[in-house]
């Protein structure tokens, strides 16, 4: 700790984590595939996933509903609450 700053950039290391992660998950995923259309269709639910999370809360569900709870676990959203808190 140096005048009350740690050294070390969470959130950089946060951000690291996740482009290894997504790197990593799109390279199993072309490993896994054996043409380009296979890969379109193995990389439609990632994405749905990983991706567009957030535009869930935009399909109107009530704020106790299990898909909005569900939603909220996945790493976009809770980078999110992160951020918002500054955690």
């Amino acid at each position: 700790m140096k005048n009350g700053y740690y050294l070390l950039n969470h959130k950089a290391i946060i951000a690291l984590v996740f482009f290894f992660f997504y790197f990593l998950l799109g390279i199993g995923v072309g490993l896994f595939v054996k043409t380009v259309g296979m890969t379109t269709v193995y990389l439609m639910p990632i994405m749905l996933l990983f991706g567009f999370t957030l535009m869930i809360e935009f399909l109107n569900f009530g704020k106790d509903s299990l898909t909005l709870k569900i939603a909220n676990l996945f790493p976009i959203p809770q980078l999110i609450q992160m951020d918002e808190s500054r955690a």
